[in-house]
């Protein structure tokens, strides 16, 4: 009796520009906790300030991506990184596509919605933190140019809101 064995190799390229949906590499580190959410759903976190959480997610263009970050005291930032179609997504200090906000109390209705109008509820362009990738959170790609942000009337023991409406050619 012989025994033969068979290999399939089964190639998939995730750059497909033919399909609408793509896998997109999801970045976030947060001084001190991190909550992190795709289209409302929740898709997991960090709980210290040297970790980095990285996710694979189905993206497609229009999708919103929110990110919770809360201070529990000393440094604050959070930064983040969307690898999608190609393009990184990254948070820069006055600049870029991540919308932020600082806020107190329950986070805002509908804030995660495809339809959430952010120019009218004041969400503007990041603002610096006081941290450096010089304290990096453990694993994250650095190499990108993302910087820690922060929300503009925040400072220690805050909660802050990003937020990344996913495009194909984010601006920087």
């Amino acid at each position: 009796m012989s025994l033969s064995i068979y290999v399939a190799v089964v190639v998939v390229s995730l750059m497909v520009s033919s399909v609408k949906s793509q896998f997109a590499l999801l970045s976030v580190s947060g001084d001190d906790q991190v909550e992190i959410y795709h289209n409302g759903r929740y898709e997991g976190g960090t709980g210290r300030w040297n970790e980095t959480k990285q996710i694979l997610i189905k993206a497609e263009e229009g999708d919103v991506i929110g990110v919770v970050v809360t201070d529990l005291g000393g440094g604050y930032g959070a930064i983040a990184e969307l690898d999608f179609n190609g393009v990184n997504c990254i948070t820069k200090v006055n600049s870029g596509s991540w919308r932020a906000q600082n806020i107190s109390g329950a986070l805002p209705a509908l804030w995660l919605r495809k339809s959430f109008n952010m120019r009218a509820r004041s969400w503007s362009k990041p603002t610096s933190s006081n941290l450096t990738p010089s304290r990096p959170g453990i694993g994250f790609p650095y190499w990108t140019g993302a910087e820690y942000v922060w929300a503009t009337g925040a400072g220690v023991r805050d909660k802050i809101l990003l937020r990344l409406e996913v495009s194909k050619g984010c601006t920087i």
